[in-house]
């Protein structure tokens, strides 16, 4: 008879703990389904926290003041410089000075866009990774050819200089030889893409 009552008070305390974790486990659910729900009402018409755009931070803000904060920035210098080297002689050309543009608008869209795929799971993992690390996103940057060759020849100017052949001096009975120089010159479009490439890393 005691093992029968045993057995009963085992089977008695299994299935207390069974709904008991099945309670703990529909109270968790309900409680991440309404934090995503409230995260999702907070976030609506808002970019959601942890994403920046060049390093300038717009979570939580609309797009059109995420549009204007990175704008602020960038005119207080976040463009960044590119540095042309030539042996131990250094440049440091502003990307202003390159006729660069940046795709802010675009940027901001691609921020708006971040953790609304229309996927769910997608998403779930993407406002996560953000809200956790953080998620950048680098605009497209174009340059202006002109200006990039007006700035390079500039540089050229001081880093090239013609070839100059060697050259017969005779005076007198006697003939002297002068050394020649080689030439040397700025290839533009192998810097210009080598630019390109720096300011869209």
């Amino acid at each position: 008879m005691s093992a029968g009552r045993d057995v009963s008070r085992i089977k008695g305390a299994m299935t207390s703990l069974a709904l008991t974790l099945s309670i703990a486990l529909l109270i968790a659910i309900v409680a991440t389904g309404v934090a995503v729900m409230t995260y999702e009402h907070d976030y609506r018409a808002r970019i959601y926290a942890g994403v920046s755009v060049l390093g300038v931070p717009v979570g939580g803000l609309a797009p059109d003041q995420a549009l204007e904060r990175v704008r602020r920035a960038l005119e207080e210098g976040a463009l960044p410089y590119v540095v042309l080297t030539d042996g131990d002689s250094r440049w440091t050309v502003g990307a202003r000075d390159l006729g660069a543009q940046v795709d802010l608008a675009a940027a901001v869209r691609a921020a708006w866009t971040f953790g609304r795929s229309g996927v769910f799971r997608h998403d779930m993992v993407a406002r996560a990774r953000a809200l956790w690390w953080g998620y950048d996103i680098v605009p497209s940057v174009t340059l202006d050819a002109g200006a990039v060759s007006q700035t390079m020849r500039g540089v050229a100017r001081q880093v090239g200089h013609p070839m100059r052949p060697a050259q017969l001096r005779v005076t007198g009975l006697q003939a002297m030889i002068g050394e020649g120089q080689a030439g040397r010159e700025v290839d533009l479009a192998a810097t210009y893409a080598a630019i390109d490439a720096a300011l869209r890393a």
